[in-house]
């Protein structure tokens, strides 16, 4: 009796331990999955980290780049503070080019293709007399102007001048209207 009390006690135990061992088996095969899982997921954002410094780095030059851009784009279109300057420097042209000429309007108008919001047009217009060459030479230094513009009208008149004490003269008569970007 006492030999199968031991055999019982022996199975028991060897079922018991079994289980045990089952169970710290079963818990550390799982443990380990858990732990390679998590694992995975801090090696991914440490990766997405370290992407996502590149990629601030990348938005940093990025930015860099488009101040720059955005200063040469400021050089190219006209502010408040440049309107007067700008109209000096229209008026130096005429000079340069040996034609007599004004700037008879400037007013502020629509500029079409960007935001209204933002944008505007400076209409200048520009009476101009000369002759043929001065008048090419004044066209020419308007189309070479260092802001965002357009010709939109142009009128150039051939005037006879016939004057008492000199002879015959000719002198080309011209108006034109330039639009230029500025801002708001």
């Amino acid at each position: 009796m006492f030999d199968q009390f031991l055999t019982k006690s022996k199975f028991v135990v060897a079922v018991v331990l079994f289980v045990c061992a089952s169970t710290a088996y079963g818990t550390l095969f799982f443990g380990v999955g858990y732990l390679e899982s998590m694992t995975d997921s801090l090696i991914k954002e440490a990766e997405d980290a370290g992407s996502s410094q590149t990629n601030v780095q990348k938005i940093t030059a990025l930015m860099d780049q488009l101040t720059d851009t955005r200063e040469h784009i400021d050089a190219y279109v006209l502010t408040d503070d440049d309107v007067v300057e700008f109209i000096e420097g229209i008026e130096k042209l005429t000079a340069r080019s040996g034609v007599d000429g004004q700037v008879n309007t400037v007013m502020t108008v629509l500029y079409d293709g960007v935001d209204k919001s933002l944008w505007e047009g400076l209409s200048v217009t520009i009476a101009s007399s000369g002759s043929w060459a001065e008048t090419y030479k004044f066209l020419s230094l308007l189309e070479q102007i260092p802001y965002k513009s357009a010709l939109i009208r142009s009128s150039i008149k051939f005037v006879e001048q016939k004057d008492s004490k000199a002879p015959k003269s000719t002198e080309w008569v011209s108006d034109f209207t330039l639009l230029v970007l500025k801002h708001k």
